[in-house]
């Protein structure tokens, strides 16, 4: 296993893990540290499974997929 493989494999779960982590900020953190796309994570990101519909929420569940369970993929 090439190191391009374990530079790729950690990319995708560190930004999995930031983008969660973005989840979860209060709203008084985000308006504090206003950062280029904070928009666009808290209209996705910041919604009840109610009014985020399918798409959105199987989105989430990638993301957090890729946090939790990537890790263990590769030996």
């Amino acid at each position: 296993m090439g190191s391009r493989h374990w530079l790729l494999l950690f990319g995708v779960i560190g930004t999995a893990w930031g983008l969660l982590y973005a989840m979860a900020l209060p709203s008084d953190l985000r308006a504090a540290g206003q950062v280029y796309g904070l928009d666009f994570l808290t209209q996705l990101c910041v919604v009840t499974p109610d009014a985020a519909g399918l798409f959105r929420v199987t989105l989430m569940w990638c993301l957090m997929s890729a946090a939790m369970m990537a890790p263990t993929v590769l030996p």
